[in-house]
Formats: C-alpha cells, structure tokens, sequence
C-alpha cells in the first residue's frame, strides 16, 4: 500500500485552491488504495480551519499547530512531525527530499 503525506495551510478567512482541493484529493486517494494523511499550518487555534476539520471528520490523520510567523520555524514543525511519523508508523513512510510537501513511498 502506498503512503503519502500532504503539508498546507489552513484558515476560516481562506477558500478555494490547496484548501478544496485537500479535501477532494484525500478522500479520493483513499478510495484507491492509499493511505493518506495531511499535515496544516493554522492561523490562529491550531485546531481550525475548513480543510482540516472537513479532513478530520472523515477520519484522516491531520496534525496541525498554529501557524509560526518565520520560516525557519514551520520548517522545523514540518521537520520534527515528518520524523515522528516516519518513526511511529512504519518503515514505509518516506521523506522525500526532491519534494518536501509530499511523501511518497510504494508498498
């Protein structure tokens, strides 16, 4: 089974593009066969926004914190969450340095 990862952000003030299309893409990756997860970055509560709790609903895994306000330190979350994940779930999660947002790794 394949595995991937997805990164975005998130806010109640913000519609459309990555925002519709997460929560189109998941659901639909999930109906052929792969596991899929999304991690956010949120203005604000760092458990709001349309696409992480129309995700979350749906059962998928979507960690989220509340949006720093340098790079340096989403990059770090983004980092420290990808090991995490990779480490708890199994050898099959795959940080991909050619593509940071997207982990993929065939099974």
């Amino acid at each position: 089974m394949s595995k991937v990862t997805f990164c975005c952000y998130d806010s109640h003030e913000t519609l459309g593009g990555p925002f519709t299309w997460t929560q189109r893409l998941l659901p639909a990756l999930r109906l052929h066969g792969m596991e899929s997860q999304c991690l956010f970055l949120t203005w604000g509560n760092s458990n709001t926004g349309p696409a992480l709790e129309a995700l979350r609903a749906q059962g998928f895994d979507c960690p989220a914190v509340a949006c720093h306000n340098f790079a340096e330190d989403r990059v770090r979350w983004i980092l420290a969450r990808s090991h995490s994940l990779a480490a708890s779930k199994s050898r099959d999660w795959h940080l991909s340095s050619r593509n940071p947002i997207l982990q993929v790794r065939s099974g």
